[in-house]
């Protein structure tokens, strides 16, 4: 048997095992300061650990994103012979377009409606309704714009009531009429809207689509017309004819279709806009160029027009 004197309490795997009261104390003296260290180790861990727990559930609910808002119910405005209008549930505030104008508040008018006789067909249609002296049912341009959307949904309901009932395999994707509107261009004496709408009978071999703009007064949203622009309507347009047919010929050739679109009549230049730099106009298919060359756009330079817009026009204010 080893001498008591010749255990080691480091090496001791059990150092209490023995009844010696040397061994005893000299392994209480090794393990005193790993006791009172170890609730010491905690206090200090604990709230390192307690906040990584909470950073990470913060980051998990940033990552999440905000909550969603709560979805509000829009009820139905009874609108006789056309579909189903939503009613706004707030107004858009003006928007910014460039450092020249701001765009007047208005909010966005919904037409929806889906109908299944003779044949499936669905009408999703939205357009800006301007805010005129407070109220959104005032105001000529609003009225204008009505003017542009309503008989457009009346006529394809009457295509589809006319193609009535069709095979499964015309039938199946239905009819659909669309209309919506891009944002609005506006300078510091004028804003322009950009209506684009698309129509589809079933059993058509593709949908046409065409273009609508409104031109206004930025500050009385008095509807204006091209040549109200212009101090000579002849003189104008036979400046826009030419350099429009100049622009697109270049792309589309020298065809017969260009040289009818782009006469120098008030109609052949209805799609219009006005933008700081320019007066852009639109041409739908089939004007100036067949269906698979799409619409077209010319943009010419108000530089280019300045002999043709009077002195007291809305345009000097651009053209200078």
């Amino acid at each position: 048997m080893l001498p008591v004197g010749s255990l080691n309490p480091v090496r001791s795997l059990n150092p209490v095992r023995s009844l010696n009261p040397v061994r005893f104390f000299d392994a209480v003296r090794f393990f005193n300061p790993v006791i009172f260290l170890c609730p010491a180790l905690l206090l200090f861990l604990y709230p390192v650990v307690a906040g990584a727990q909470s950073a990470g559930s913060l980051d998990e609910a940033a990552d999440a994103g905000p909550s969603p808002a709560p979805v509000v119910p829009t009820p139905a405005i009874a609108s006789p012979g056309l579909p189903t209008r939503t009613a706004p549930t707030s107004f858009r505030p003006p928007m910014k377009h460039s450092d020249t104008g701001k765009v007047p508040a208005y909010r966005v008018e919904k037409i929806t409606e889906t109908k299944d006789q003779p044949h499936r067909a669905t009408i999703d249609v939205q357009y800006p309704v301007f805010i005129v002296d407070g109220a959104s049912d005032k105001g000529d341009i609003n009225t204008y714009v009505r003017s542009l959307i309503e008989p457009e949904i009346e006529a394809f309901l009457s295509e589809v009531e006319a193609r009535g009932q069709l095979p499964e395999d015309e039938a199946a994707g239905g009819s659909s009429f669309r209309c919506d509107f891009e944002p609005l261009v506006a300078t510091e004496p004028l804003v322009s809207l950009h209506l684009r709408c698309e129509r589809y009978v079933a059993g058509a071999a593709h949908p046409i689509h065409w273009t609508k703009t409104v031109t206004a007064n930025r500050l009385t949203l008095a509807v204006v017309s091209l040549t109200d622009l212009f101090s000579g309507a002849e003189d104008a347009l036979d400046l826009i004819a030419m350099y429009a047919r100049r622009s697109l010929r270049d792309t589309l050739g020298d065809t017969d279709l260009l040289a009818e679109g782009t006469r120098p009549i008030a109609d052949n230049f209805r799609a219009f806009l006005i933008t700081p730099t320019s007066l852009q106009i639109l041409f739908d298919e089939y004007q100036v160029a067949p269906y698979a060359a799409g619409p077209q756009q010319v943009d010419i330079p108000w530089q280019q027009l300045r002999s043709a817009i009077p002195t007291d026009s809305l345009l000097q204010q651009l053209v200078q």
